[in-house]
């Protein structure tokens, strides 16, 4: 009966921290939580591939949270370019240093004797 109890203890506690971490990284969403590993069985290589799997979330979560302050900081850009040009067109005075909005000067031909005369 103690060997039982010690197989058993020997099992289901790697596997009830396993459940824990789990449980933890579920409700505060807190992927920095790793279980550690024992031995090379197969709650070993369950465990390895639970902490390995969390690594990668952590990873990628870290890259999305960059990725929507870099869109949210272009969204911001744009509505204050957008907003400054529906300013200055409302008020009728579009950007004069905007290239496509120059107004374009007629060619000034000179006059050279000989070469221009009908």
């Amino acid at each position: 009966m103690v060997v039982g109890y010690a197989l058993q203890r020997g099992l289901t506690g790697p596997l009830t921290e396993l459940a824990g971490a789990a449980r933890r990284i579920a409700e505060n969403q807190d992927y920095s939580v790793r279980v550690k590993e024992r031995g090379h069985d197969e709650v070993g290589t369950l465990t390895h591939s639970f902490n390995t799997m969390v690594q990668t979330v952590e990873q990628r979560n870290a890259e999305l949270v960059v990725a929507h302050r870099t869109a949210e900081e272009a969204r911001e850009s744009l509505r204050l370019t957008m907003n400054s040009w529906s300013r200055r067109w409302r008020n009728g005075r579009p950007s004069w240093n905007a290239p496509w909005w120059r107004p374009r000067r007629p060619i000034r031909q000179e006059l050279v004797p000989g070469e221009n005369e009908p």
